[in-house]
């Protein structure tokens, strides 16, 4: 059974905002804010270790991500490979 993850991320400039939901639309964790460069990154992905992929057996992870205005463009992110 695929058990899913879902990952709304509200970016800005020098930061960015996560909130985490399950399959049936309740939070799984407690919204979280990130520094919007490389280790903030890293310690976003880490999380979604630490709540999703490990204590919850997820299987799935849909990360959406919204930009507002001019900060189309803005991550500054370079994905690396995640596996659990």
């Amino acid at each position: 059974m695929i058990k899913t993850l879902y990952i709304g991320v509200d970016v800005s400039m020098s930061d960015f905002k996560a909130r985490y939901m399950d399959d049936r639309g309740e939070e799984v964790a407690k919204r979280r804010l990130f520094e919007n460069n490389q280790p903030g990154l890293d310690s976003f992905i880490a999380s979604i270790l630490q709540i999703g992929l490990l204590p919850l057996n997820i299987t799935r992870v849909v990360i959406g991500l919204e930009s507002t205005s001019v900060m189309a463009g803005t991550c500054k992110w370079d994905w690396p490979p995640i596996t659990a």
